[in-house]
């Protein structure tokens, strides 16, 4: 009884007719060293989706995935190096000259 479904359910039909990827983007900053290591990132995968009605029973269905993976060791030490830039800088060009 529950596998019995309605005439207007048993017509509807959802059909891939096309699958592209529209944008694609991959950094990997420190390769190809970072291959080299045992590091353990730590990852983060956000996923998205949307659509769009491009015309009767035509709809584009928009998939958008992020994956993330930091090194929190990494992300210091570049946290380190920043602060020593903007420091260099501000005292060649911020702080008032003695």
């Amino acid at each position: 009884m529950a596998d019995e479904q309605t005439p207007a359910a048993a017509q509807k039909q959802l059909l891939l007719q096309k699958i592209y990827v529209k944008d694609l983007s991959f950094e990997s900053p420190k390769a190809p060293g970072v291959f080299t290591t045992s590091v353990s990132p730590q990852t983060q995968l956000n996923i998205r989706s949307s659509t769009q009605e491009l015309g009767p029973n035509i709809h584009e269905v928009t998939l958008t995935m992020t994956v993330e993976a930091k090194d929190k060791e990494a992300l210091l030490e570049a946290g380190d190096a920043i602060d020593q830039a903007c420091e260099s800088c501000h005292f060649t060009y911020w702080y008032p000259k003695k």
